[in-house]
């Protein structure tokens, strides 16, 4: 209970819920426009779309969270996780890299002779963006949003609805709600409108970085661009995960790295890509 107590007497504003609800929406606008566009400007077809989700949930997600809680498990290195979140972010950063590195080859392995016209190579590259979306930003803005949501509802903290919200949580879940209300507290209100652009830009970087590998794999491109890949999704993910959430310059300036690395790592793609064959029919 006393972990809360910094929190009493005190009031969530609804802009929170205004600046998580827009970023949400935004994500999910850019996916229906892109994949719209894709399906009929370049003839994609949905099975790499959906394939490409999938085999993000499986590599991306279980594959991460299977390492990083496996090396949790030695002391030593659950001593620092808990106690330095810098090296959990990082840690966790470089699994993530390389889990989506593992399902886009997989995705692409499957893919090519089969659904190679450029549609399908986006629409691949796009549902990986929309599992990394869903799996690394949608559900923790989820959680955020149902505790901003209770926190608007229930008006000043009090004691009596801190000790019914942790009556039936364990520690560990304690310490993740604390950290929450940390966040919503005390985080600057456009950190969750940023959170929903960092997420479009990682659709937009997911769906390039498909393409970069589809020409490595197809030998049009230096073969090295697959490994390039992950590189770049590493500095990207860790770009806009090692900021002080208190602050709003750090937030900031975050971003600004995340976007510009990104259009930095389009740019490039996107001159190599000149040289990748597809199948047009």
């Amino acid at each position: 209970m006393e972990k809360f107590d910094v929190f009493l007497g005190k009031t969530l504003s609804n802009d929170v819920l205004t600046f998580i609800t827009a970023g949400g929406i935004l994500f999910l606008s850019v996916i229906i426009v892109a994949a719209i566009i894709m399906f009929r400007r370049w003839n994609g077809r949905i099975l790499p779309l959906l394939f490409s989700i999938v085999t993000y949930g499986l590599f991306g997600f279980i594959f991460t969270q299977l390492i990083v809680s496996a090396l949790a498990m030695v002391p030593s290195i659950d001593y620092t996780f808990t106690y330095n979140q810098s090296a959990y972010n990082l840690v966790n950063a470089i699994f993530l890299a390389i889990g989506i590195g593992i399902a886009r080859w997989f995705v692409l392995k499957m893919m090519i002779s089969r659904f190679e016209r450029p549609g399908d190579v986006y629409l691949a590259g796009l549902g990986l963006g929309i599992g990394q979306g869903i799996f690394s930003y949608g559900i923790s803005i989820l959680a955020f949003y149902v505790n901003a949501q209770v926190l608007v509802k229930q008006g000043e903290v009090t004691t009596d609805f801190i000790s019914n919200l942790i009556s039936n949580l364990s520690e560990s879940n304690i310490d993740s709600l604390v950290d929450t209300f940390n966040q919503l507290f005390n985080a600057p209100e456009i950190v969750w409108a940023l959170l929903g652009l960092s997420a479009v830009l990682d659709l937009f970087l997911n769906l390039f970085l498909m393409v970069a590998t589809f020409g490595a794999m197809k030998k049009n491109i230096n073969y090295m661009w697959s490994w390039y890949a992950i590189a770049i999704q590493l500095v990207a993910i860790l770009s806009f995960s090692v900021y002080d959430y208190r602050s709003l310059t750090s937030i900031v300036i975050s971003f600004i790295v995340k976007t510009i690395l990104v259009i930095g790592a389009i740019i490039v793609i996107n001159r190599q890509g000149k040289s990748i064959e597809y199948m047009n029919e």
